[in-house]
């Protein structure tokens, strides 16, 4: 049997220790090239998600700002249309400047501006705003039953049938499409709105 022999004690009351192992040092000087690289790259990416959110939320917001400025400028159009004489409408906001009740060039037309929107590209008039009634193209002064608006060819004058005839004197329905078309930072937009004049 081995006996151990007892650990001496120090006149301090402690035990020695045990002798401590030292390992080689890893303390490191510097980054190396590939590690830059990729904090670098991580960075780069991380800034990127960031401004493309930021982009993002920025185009949605003046998207929106746009569409309800455009809508506010159509509602208000709609809103003066029907407090206009109902049998100069058709007259006074199609785009024949020939037939306007106080001479040539005196009515609105069919051509609005709206604050802070750029018509399309391709906009005939230039103008983001339309008033639209059913009329062949190339005669806007003709007002006729047999071309459709809102979605269906309408019997303006009530005779009970639909005819190519010109009614713009006799018309006691009114179909009226107010739309705006715009460039937004995303393309096209438009927004419309749509409603029937009736005779008083």
């Amino acid at each position: 049997m081995k006996v151990l022999a007892p650990t001496p004690i120090r006149s301090n009351g402690s035990s020695p220790r045990a002798p401590s192992r030292r390992f080689p040092s890893f303390r490191r000087r510097g980054f190396s090239l590939l590690e830059v690289v990729i904090t670098i790259s991580v960075v780069a990416i991380a800034v990127g998600g960031a401004a493309s959110t930021l982009l993002v939320t920025s185009n949605l917001t003046r998207s929106s700002g746009q569409s309800g400025n455009a809508f506010a400028a159509a509602q208000e159009l709609v809103e003066r249309i029907r407090g206009e004489e109902f049998a100069q409408v058709f007259a006074r906001y199609n785009g024949d400047p020939a037939d306007d009740p106080d001479g040539p060039g005196t009515a609105p037309g069919s051509g609005f501006d709206v604050a802070l929107l750029s018509p399309r590209a391709l906009d005939p008039d230039g103008l983001p705003g339309e008033v639209r009634f059913p009329v062949a193209p190339g005669t806007p002064g003709v007002l006729r039953e047999d071309q459709p608006l809102l979605g269906r060819t309408i019997d303006l004058d009530l005779d009970g049938a639909i005819d190519a005839n010109d009614k713009a004197l006799d018309y006691a329905l009114l179909p009226v499409e107010v739309r705006v078309d715009w460039q937004g930072p995303g393309g096209g937009r438009s927004v419309e709105i749509q409603t029937v004049l009736l005779r008083p």
